[in-house]
């Protein structure tokens, strides 16, 4: 039998200040001990201080860690789902039959980027990083959206910002109280 890859099965949730109560319903193993002023003391083998902006990780139903946001990215990497890979798939599809009409001009580059946790109308902006830099800023970019709730009509693109040659800013938000997952893929052409 074949040897397969794997990784644990860890997730993460950031503390708004204000989403203690679907943090609790998230996480099987955890008890709010108290909440005040964005600070948010629970037990949960253990017991953890999680102040406003940091995020809370778990597994197997229990929390393990909590990161400043900065410490969180530099020790973890979101992973997509294959649900979102799927999403992503048609989301090309679109680019490419929606570019088709656009002009000759092919596409040079491409990214994506991940739009964290997006909350109740409140705009977000994504700093799409191009892959390889366009020459200059003087491209156009088109922007397409994927992942979790995307399908629903859930999250909307406000705009899309040529920032230089090699970034595109894109602002999403969401009709949703919190929506995890959100992915943004930019692709400019001359």
């Amino acid at each position: 039998m074949p040897s397969i890859p794997f990784v644990d099965n860890r997730r993460a949730i950031q503390y708004t200040g204000s989403n203690s109560a679907e943090i609790d319903a998230t996480i099987p193993n955890f008890t709010i001990v108290s909440e005040s002023g964005g600070v948010l003391d629970f037990t949960s083998v253990g017991s953890y201080t999680a102040n406003t902006g940091q995020w809370i990780t778990y597994t197997q139903g229990n929390v393990s860690g909590v990161f400043d946001n900065a410490d969180f990215f530099t020790f973890y990497v979101e992973n997509a789902l294959a649900g979102d890979v799927a999403a992503l798939d048609t989301r090309l599809d679109a680019a490419e039959t929606a570019l088709a009409g656009v002009g000759a001009a092919a596409v040079r580059s491409a990214g994506v980027a991940s739009a964290g946790t997006l909350l109740l109308n409140t705009p977000a902006n994504v700093a799409v990083q191009l892959i390889p830099a366009m020459a200059d800023s003087s491209y156009t970019p088109y922007a397409y959206l994927f992942g979790t709730g995307v399908n629903l009509g859930q999250v909307t693109i406000n705009s899309v910002t040529v920032t230089d040659a090699d970034t595109v800013t894109v602002q999403v938000q969401t009709s949703l109280v919190s929506l995890p997952g959100v992915h943004v893929l930019v692709v400019a052409k001359d």
